[in-house]
């Protein structure tokens, strides 16, 4: 059985395509405004690596500024040397893309392991990622821990979630553990995240690590669902069809369901194929009445 029906589903799946999120973190983000681009190339020329880093990454968007590869990786040079972690990431990041220079992946590992022996969480999670799929690195699972241990501790949140995935469904190299899951994911899923309150809905439902507790699972379900999560939306709303936990309510799990088809939750569609048709007009503008108000109203809470 799988952790959470479909908590996990965009974690799993997305793999060595995480490093390139992973490694434009750095990239993004608030850019400089126009009127700080001129004094913070001077503070750069200047050799202040926090504005040679800047000044990089406007060049590496097209921010204020034409956009310019060349210029861009002069600059992470620049700040690099100086032991800027930032500026070694997106290195790293343009060699792996391929941004303005051929791609080439040993030399993108080279800078993201500087980076992260720099403390950067990015490129601990990306060294983390390689590791754990044996991309570009061999598969070294207790290795891979260590690194996703040292982003988390600096409150990466994608850190914690493979932690928790390894720790729930353990691996050649590592050994199941619910109860450092549940230690994980916990607060997680009290700081607000929703993959964390989906996932400690899943343990109380299947009593993984935590005791089996179905009320204490939909409270977490809903928690995610009025914080708008579309899994939780959906898993709240597949309870309702089968009253699982909570009263059947075909009208409320159709609008559930419904909601969270809108979010992005294709799952929801083939249930909704069988829910709907047995609904009454009345209550097919009841359904339509109620996503409106999830979608509309801030403060809606199932």
């Amino acid at each position: 059985m799988k952790l959470c029906r479909y908590s996990v589903r965009c974690l799993r799946g997305t793999h060595f395509a995480s490093l390139l999120a992973g490694a434009w973190l750095f990239v993004l983000g608030m850019g400089l405004p126009a009127s700080d681009f001129a004094s913070q190339m001077k503070e750069a020329e200047a050799g202040n690596s926090e504005a040679q880093f800047l000044i990089g990454r406007s060049y590496d968007r097209g921010e204020n500024v034409a956009q310019d590869f060349a210029k861009a990786r002069e600059m992470y040079e620049k700040a690099a040397a100086q032991g800027n972690a930032k500026a070694m990431n997106n290195l790293g990041s343009m060699y792996l893309q391929g941004r303005g220079v051929s791609k080439d992946n040993e030399v993108a590992l080279d800078w993201f392991k500087k980076s992260a022996e720099c403390g950067a969480d990015r490129a601990q999670v990306t060294l983390g990622v390689c590791l754990q799929e044996g991309r570009v690195l061999k598969r070294d699972i207790p290795s891979a821990v260590a690194w996703f241990e040292r982003a988390a501790q600096q409150g990466n949140a994608e850190a914690k979630r493979r932690l928790a995935l390894l720790y729930y469904d353990g691996t050649e190299g590592w050994e199941k553990d619910y109860g450092k899951a549940v230690s994980v994911v916990n607060p997680l899923a009290e700081a607000g995240d929703p993959w964390a309150m989906n996932t400690l809905a899943a343990m109380y439902e299947y009593g993984h690590g935590v005791p089996k507790d179905d009320a204490t699972s939909v409270e977490w379900l809903r928690k995610a669902a009025g914080a708008g999560d579309g899994r939780a939306l959906f898993n709240l709303g597949s309870r309702h069809a089968s009253g699982h936990g909570v009263k059947r309510d075909i009208v409320q799990a159709c609008a559930l369901l419904e909601t969270s088809l809108k979010k992005g939750e294709g799952a929801a569609r083939a249930l909704l194929s069988e829910l709907s048709p047995t609904l009454t007009p009345a209550q097919n503008e009841e359904v339509k009445r109620r996503v409106e108000k999830i979608l509309s109203d801030p403060q809606w809470h199932p």
